[in-house]
């Protein structure tokens, strides 16, 4: 019986599969196939977006899979972790554009809308510290609100180069 593993398409692929590789295991992708080949015939590997990952785990359509601790809280998935790989160097962060001209009061007093992947955090969040708010799920491209379409965004990042370059953070 094969080991049926989930890895997660996107930036933590590379490093995953590089750690693979450092282990003996060679994973060989064909463009976008999202079932690769592997050097060991006892994995069956399949790539899927983090965010389904810990779900299809705990649905027990999978043995194992890697995905961001961030994507585990958002979907409250029933799994346990592991080990952390220490691949994913990212956070969850709030960030209001550098052209924002409310006070940290405005903020408060008034109500904000926010824009986020992340609906389960988000709302966690603004809702411990008090926020008047308006959601809106966004489905990638958060960086990309602001700010026209939103005050702030909860979002995850790696370095805050995007965020940076897009004149958010």
């Amino acid at each position: 019986m094969k080991l049926k593993l989930v890895l997660p398409k996107g930036k933590m692929l590379p490093g995953i599969l590089a750690a693979f590789k450092e282990a003996g295991i060679e994973v060989k992708q064909n463009g976008q196939n999202l079932r690769p080949e592997c050097n060991d015939l006892e994995l069956e590997i399949k790539i899927l977006k983090p965010q389904n990952i810990g779900k299809l785990i705990e649905l027990g359509r999978h043995d194992l899979g890697i995905t961001g601790y961030d994507w585990m809280i958002e979907t409250s998935s029933k799994t346990e972790e592991l080990l952390d790989l220490k691949l994913y160097k990212g956070m969850v962060v709030a960030a209001v554009p550098k052209t924002n001209k409310k006070t940290i009061e405005n903020f408060f007093s008034e109500t904000v809308t926010v824009a986020s992947e992340f609906e389960k955090i988000a709302k966690d969040y603004l809702d411990s510290e008090g926020f008047n708010y308006l959601f809106i799920r966004s489905y990638g491209a958060t960086e990309g609100f602001p700010p026209e379409d939103a005050d702030i965004i909860i979002d995850n990042t790696f370095s805050g180069k995007t965020l940076e370059e897009t004149r958010v953070a």
